[in-house]
């Protein structure tokens, strides 16, 4: 093989013809998930849930990704592990979700067990 064309990565794959560089850089992403709080919302979500508990149905897939990134936004990533974070945050956490979905007190220790 050419060692001209292994090392010149402006060139397309058969070698002939460059390829632009502006086209490379401007592509965009998604860009990062964000917890958008509902302002003015009147009533909380509801989750229908299955016989053990999980939530099932049209709300759950949005609880799910509202719970990461809920996460995300509260809890720093440089964290070792749940117990590092402290009890206000959590109380936060845990105000943003009632706010958001019905959810019930008794239910706080075991969302947090799987989000932790």
């Amino acid at each position: 093989m050419d060692s001209n064309n292994s090392t010149n990565s402006s060139e397309d794959l058969h070698g002939k013809e460059p390829i632009a560089d502006e086209k490379i850089d401007n592509k965009k992403g998604r860009g990062a998930s964000k917890l958008k709080m509902v302002s003015g919302q009147d009533k909380c979500k509801e989750l229908e849930r299955n016989e053990f508990g999980q939530p099932i149905g049209d709300n759950s897939v949005k609880y799910a990704s509202f719970l990461g990134c809920m996460i995300k936004e509260f809890v720093l990533y440089t964290l070792d592990g749940w117990s590092d974070i402290d009890e206000e945050v959590k109380d936060r956490m845990w105000s943003c979700l009632q706010m958001t979905y019905k959810v019930e007190d008794w239910e706080k220790k075991s969302i947090f067990s799987k989000v932790s």
